[in-house]
């Protein structure tokens, strides 16, 4: 990966516009409050890089390290993030809309308040991850792993939990109305005050009691 002048912002986003960023170092770097829409920084190691209140959005960021990176109030409208490892990374208010952040790695990630809609985000993997006051609202969450998670008071509300694993997480006073929960395991999950209202299971999905008031069983559901 190659080396640029993380101590001279001007020039840094310069060179960045030009097209450095791809797999480059720049672990540590500060770039808060920056206009760094457009510029890609796919499979770029951003290690602890403080990103907060920047606008990126348009970016690659597909297979980008930011563990342990503060992306406090980020835009990443219209980014595809796949593959992108952001564990323990700090995504309090990010807003994320019209990408993709499949296959992304957010276990012990702080994301509280942050809001992402209407895109994909599969099979990933948000174990541990504080999720509280979030709003992932019509999203394909579908095999993603929130183990752990603390999703207290978020909204989930019209997105797809296909095969979603729960175990130990807490969902009370979440917003779950019309998801499709096919095949998730809730069963030892925390869903006081939770709202199921107009929710879709099937035979394979597993709650830690009776299927909540507002549910509908569907039989063999086209997933």
């Amino acid at each position: 990966m190659s080396t640029l002048p993380l101590n001279d912002p001007k020039e840094l986003i310069a060179q960045l516009e030009a097209g450095a960023g791809v797999e480059a170092d720049l672990g540590g770097v500060i770039l808060e409050g920056q206009d760094l829409r457009g510029i890609m920084f796919r499979n770029a190691k951003m290690t602890e890089a403080n990103l907060s209140g920047s606008n990126m959005a348009g970016c690659g960021l597909d297979g980008t390290d930011l563990t342990g990176a503060d992306l406090r109030g980020v835009v990443l409208n219209g980014v595809f993030a796949d593959g992108a490892i952001l564990t323990g990374a700090d995504l309090a208010e990010l807003q994320m809309s019209d990408g993709s952040l499949d296959k992304a790695d957010l276990r012990g990630a702080r994301c509280d308040g942050i809001r992402i809609t209407n895109q994909t985000v599969i099979a990933t993997n948000f174990t541990g991850a504080s999720l509280k006051g979030a709003t992932l609202t019509a999203l394909s969450l579908s095999i993603s792993d929130f183990t752990d998670a603390d999703l207290t008071s978020a909204t989930l509300a019209s997105s797809q939990l296909h095969y979603c694993k729960f175990g130990s997480s807490k969902l009370d006073g979440a917003d779950l109305s019309a998801t499709e929960l096919f095949q998730a395991d809730l069963s030892t999950a925390s869903i006081e005050g939770a709202d199921f209202e107009g929710a879709r299971y099937d035979s394979g999905t597993k709650w830690p009691g009776k299927p909540p008031a507002g549910t509908k069983l569907v039989k063999n559901p086209d997933i």
